[in-house]
């Protein structure tokens, strides 16, 4: 690459040249334009191509389910394919236009496919979700459609332990929750 800027500055240096001859001013020209060809030409790697992708939205009531783990004949959680070609490829997915942050300790997932799973989910998970491929190589990148979810939880109940309270400052206490659909949260009495 180096010996090609140089040979390319060379022929210029000598076309300009007043004292250049005519063989000298072919040479130049000749690798003007193999300087042109070769820069203009380099990277014709084609971006990453999405092959697999939902053709529809996720919108019809207990399609997905919130709550517990991925389970694809319970509906419980999704999995939204991103299949792709290309080399070097490397996937990140968005909700409503921020980035997801996956991995063991986070409630979504990417296979080595590209697919996205999405487990233990909440309401506030329904939204756009959209994929990115990027070959890490050449930085050439595509996306998907944004594909719509609507997550439903039917009941989820939480127990919150609380250590003391004025009323008995050296006794835990408990204070349970319920998600009642879409009836909203709701306290229930704490059990004694």
């Amino acid at each position: 690459m180096v010996l090609l800027l140089f040979t390319c500055f060379f022929a210029i240096t000598v076309f300009t040249c007043k004292k250049a001859k005519s063989l000298t001013v072919l040479i130049a020209i000749f690798t003007i334009s193999l300087c042109t060809f070769t820069f203009t030409g380099q990277d014709q790697t084609p971006p990453p191509q999405i092959t697999n992708f939902l053709q529809g939205n996720l919108l019809n009531r207990d399609e997905v389910k919130g709550g517990k783990e991925y389970n694809e004949q319970n509906n419980d959680g999704f999995k939204l394919p991103c299949e792709a070609t290309g080399q070097n490829l490397k996937w990140t997915w968005q909700h409503n236009g921020t980035d997801i942050f996956t991995g063991c300790e986070y409630k979504y997932k990417v296979q080595g496919d590209g697919s996205l799973i999405g487990e233990y989910l909440l309401p506030n998970q329904s939204g756009n979700y959209q994929c990115f491929v990027k070959d890490s190589v050449t930085m050439k990148n595509t996306f998907s459609r944004k594909v719509q979810v609507l997550v439903t939880c039917k009941s989820l109940h939480f127990t919150l332990l609380l250590c003391s309270s004025r009323k008995y400052p050296y006794y835990p206490h408990r204070r349970d929750w319920n998600f009642l659909g879409e009836g909203g949260w709701g306290s229930v009495r704490p059990k004694t």
